[in-house]
């Protein structure tokens, strides 16, 4: 309350109570209540202090003398007893208002000790915080309680007053335990401030921290943060030992001097150079005496190092200077000083540059050697660098060009002018894609012009050269005049022109032989598989069986001519598709069984359980590897049998292929261990004489070494001559990704034919046509004949054909642009789509993948058999 308000309530108080005592005296007669003045003297008293109460209580006794005590009106007292409460009614008035001013001035010195305790509780960097200990229900203590918290403290820790305040701990910060609570339980039962260094995992902070009792198990925390001063000191003491490790483990000698010249440090490198430590030599001058025996020269040496290190204080280091200084060995050795200025004394680094001035000396007398022979070397060699200009050149481009090592330097274009017309586009190109790669080297033959007008070839050979750093120096070129060997490799380009083209003319020989020989072996064979197929005399039989047979081997024989033919020249090329071994084998089975027949020869094939029954391989080629092999088998067993068998094995690396075993086991004549590595050589046999008892070409086993080399796979052979021979092949073959799994009924019931079909053979020579035709009727279907392409489109747009047999070389249309007719005919909707079967004599390889891809369906090369015949039209999808 103000002052003045107070001395106010002292003025007004005693009259309203004054008022209040006449208003009473109706009641209580005259009375003086005395005790009513008490309450306004004291309520003064209690706002106002001293003086308010000393006002009220004047007033106080001025009113009762005047209102209550007789005689009213009058400041005289008469009765002693009134005097006496008068007077004691002053004398409370006052010790009360003496008590309460004590009383004010007490609390306003709490007030402002308050005050001040909270500014400097406000205003401290320190952290500051109230805890209470918490103890459990056993009375241990666990945890302590936030009582109050400065800004400091919420500015250190980043938490809100608000948000911690009556908290423990523990929550409060989310921590696993109390930081410092055996320190701080200890404080209190000893009563006495501590202060210690302490880290909180929790908050990833180091604090300085001071705690004091305050009441009962209420204590007060200072702490500062002292996180950053504590990686300070860890960074500095960090500092501090990577220097002296670095000093201590430089790789050259290091000597910390003072300023008085006494040494105060030396490092590792330092004792093993000189052979001196530390204790050995507490001056610089007793070093010197280790160093430099020779006193003259020792103090002019001497000297000279003390005025480097004080010329170096200025500039902080002084100029290098070489020393000539005895090591551990006492073999004096070329030194180079350093003088560094380091506060109050210097450090001086000792470099040895004794390898590096003797191999400056190497070095000067290396330049010298490549100097002399990069001078007189016979290839014209220069060296241009990044800008383009001639660094170097050497003195044979005189020879080689007719331009002299000068002209080139002093005009570096005319590399660029002498190069032939020709050739320049060339060779700016090369200088464009070669820029500065790196070590790339690059080489071209190019054509130049002479000073004398002569154009001669060189060899152009040039690399970009880079220093250490990767900077580019340029390009190192070597030019060698190769004239006379271009000349030579011209020649021999004319000669190998001519000898492709005799190849070329070679296999197109071999092509059209072919063709001319398998027409009319069509003819012959088709007419003898006729004469086979009709009942007749037995002799008449016998004779067409050998003629067939004959022929056939005639057939097979050109087969294994073409293949090679193939293989030699690198034409021969696999066909991957799935295939079922155990077809292959049927079809095998088929062919050599009335082979066998004759002889008595037991014929078994056999696949192991566990081989995949899809595999993705050459059908064609592993089929043909069979033939050959079963072939051979046969041929050679007089008695006995041949075992076919087949199984797998995982591979090892690759997880989507497997190891495919063939096995063709007879007990035949066998084979001497001399001739086992000579029967797979093209054209021979094991038996070459004129009376050999066996036929045959030479080259089944050929093949079949060649196709198991395409196939990734080996063959191993064991023989014993009389008793038999074992070949045993390993191929790798694919896994397909994916395949039905057809059982043998359901292949058998695809390869059968609803009934009757309706065919379209077209075919231009006429013995040809009839034997397939007859075929054809025989097997029980009917065949249209056309002599040429023409004729076949004709018929195909004027009837409805299940197949067509498609000859290739025909007059008026060949078989291709009449197969491109049919089709377009079948894309107009008016005809449903017709398989095309290519049947032809061109047998080379790559002739069965060029009609497939001009739109046929199938392949059968000439002369027709009419197994394979039946075998291909068996396998055409039924119409419904």
């Amino acid at each position: 309350m103000p002052i003045w308000a107070v001395y106010a309530l002292a003025v007004c108080a005693p009259l309203l109570t004054l008022g209040l005592r006449s208003a009473l005296s109706v009641d209580f007669g005259e009375r003086p209540l005395l005790i009513l003045f008490m309450a306004p003297i004291g309520v003064v008293a209690l706002l106002g202090g001293l003086w308010p109460g000393v006002l009220a209580t004047a007033l106080c006794a001025l009113g009762i003398n005047l209102q209550a005590i007789p005689p009213e009106g009058s400041l005289a007292i008469v009765a002693g007893h009134d005097l006496l409460q008068w007077l004691a009614l002053i004398f409370t008035g006052l010790l009360v208002s003496v008590l309460s001013e004590r009383h004010l001035r007490a609390r306003r010195v709490l007030a402002e000790s308050e005050s001040s305790y909270r500014i400097l509780f406000e205003s401290m960097n320190e952290g500051l915080c109230v805890l209470e200990l918490v103890r459990d229900a056993s009375g241990t203590p666990v945890d302590y309680r936030i009582l109050d918290v400065n800004p400091a403290y919420e500015r250190i820790l980043g938490v809100k007053r608000t948000e911690v305040l009556g908290r423990r701990v523990v929550e409060a910060f989310g921590l696993a335990e109390p930081p410092n609570l055996h320190a701080f339980v200890a404080m209190l039962q000893r009563g006495r401030p501590v202060s210690f260094d302490t880290h909180v995992p929790g908050l990833d902070k180091h604090f300085r921290v001071s705690a004091f009792p305050m009441r009962d198990e209420v204590f007060g925390v200072v702490f500062q943060d002292v996180t950053q001063r504590r990686l300070s000191e860890v960074a500095l003491y960090a500092s501090e030992r990577r220097y002296r490790e670095l000093f201590d483990r430089a790789p050259i000698p290091l000597c910390s001097v003072d300023a008085q010249g006494r040494v105060l440090n030396v490092n590792q490198r330092f004792v093993l150079a000189f052979g001196c430590s530390l204790e050995d030599i507490p001056t610089l001058e007793q070093w010197w005496g280790f160093v430099c025996p020779d006193e003259e020269r020792r103090q002019e040496a001497s000297q000279a190092l003390l005025d480097d290190m004080r010329g170096s204080a200025p500039a902080g280091v002084a100029a290098p200077r070489m020393y000539l200084l005895a090591g551990r060995d006492r073999k004096p050795r070329e030194y180079l000083v350093t003088a560094i200025a380091t506060g109050d004394g210097f450090v001086a680094t000792f470099s040895d540059i004794s390898e590096r001035l003797r191999a400056e000396e190497a070095l000067r007398r290396s330049e010298l050697t490549f100097r002399t022979v990069a001078d007189f070397t016979y290839d014209w060699e220069y060296w241009r660098g990044v800008d383009g200009r001639m660094i170097w050149a050497s003195p044979s481009c005189e020879r080689v060009c007719g331009y002299t090592a000068a002209e080139f330097m002093s005009d570096s274009d005319l590399v660029f002018r002498i190069i032939h017309p020709d050739d320049k586009a060339r060779y700016h190109c090369h200088l464009e894609d070669h820029a500065y790669p790196g070590r790339e080297l690059c080489t071209m033959d190019l054509r130049i012009i002479t000073r004398s007008g002569e154009t001669i070839w060189v060899n152009h050979k040039c690399v970009s050269i880079v220093r250490e750093d990767g900077e580019p120096l340029g390009r190192r070129v070597c030019n060698t005049d190769i004239t006379d060997r271009k000349r030579m490799e011209l020649a021999l380009a004319d000669a190998r022109d001519v000898a492709e083209a005799s190849n070329r003319a070679k296999g197109e020989f071999l092509a059209n032989m072919s063709h001319e020989i398998r027409t009319p072996l069509n003819g012959m064979l088709g007419m003898l598989q006729l004469l086979q197929g009709d009942p007749a005399s037995e002799d008449r039989q016998e004779y067409v069986d050998m003629a067939l047979g004959a022929g056939r081997r005639l057939l097979g024989l050109l087969n294994d001519i073409l293949d090679f033919s193939s293989m030699e020249a690198g034409r021969l090329a696999l066909h991957l598709a799935p295939l079922r071994l155990d077809v292959v084998f049927e079809t095998v089975e088929n062919i050599f069984r009335l082979a066998c027949a004759p002889k008595g020869l037991g014929l078994s094939f056999r696949v192991w359980p566990g081989t995949p029954e899809v595999l993705l391989g050459d059908e064609a080629r592993i089929r043909q590897i069979l033939f050959n092999l079963v072939g051979n088998a046969v041929k050679f067993t007089p008695s006995g049998e041949v075992r076919v068998e087949a199984w797998s094995a995982p591979h090892p690396r690759e997880p989507r292929s497997v190891m495919l075993y063939l096995s063709v086991c007879d007990t035949g004549i066998g084979i001497p261990d001399g001739q086992v590595d000579h029967v797979f050589r093209r054209f021979t046999q094991s038996d070459a004489s004129f009376a050999r008892k066996y036929e045959g070409a030479g080259l089944g086993l050929a093949i079949v070494k060649r196709l198991a080399d395409l196939m990734g796979g080996e063959i191993v052979v064991d023989t014993e001559v009389g008793r038999g021979t074992s070949i045993h092949l390993r191929l790798v073959l694919e896994l397909p990704e994916e395949f039905a799994s057809t059982s043998p009924e359901a292949r058998t019931a695809s390869k059968a034919v609803a009934g009757p079909l309706r065919l379209l053979l077209v075919e231009d020579e006429e013995v040809g046509r009839l034997a397939i035709r007859t075929m054809l009727t025989r097997m029980g279907h009917m065949a249209v004949t056309a002599e040429n392409g023409l004729e076949a489109v004709r018929a195909f747009a004027e009837g409805n054909f299940d197949c067509v047999l498609m000859d290739i070389q025909m007059p008026e249309l060949d078989g291709v642009e009449a197969t491109q007719r049919i089709r377009a005919i079948q894309n107009t909707g008016t005809k449903p789509w017709t398989p095309v079967i290519a049947l032809t004599a061109y047998a080379m390889a790559g002739d069965r993948e060029r009609f497939l891809a001009a739109g046929m369906d199938g392949y059968l090369s000439k002369p027709v058999q009419e197994g394979e015949l039946a075998s291909i039209l068996s396998s055409l999808p039924v119409r419904g």
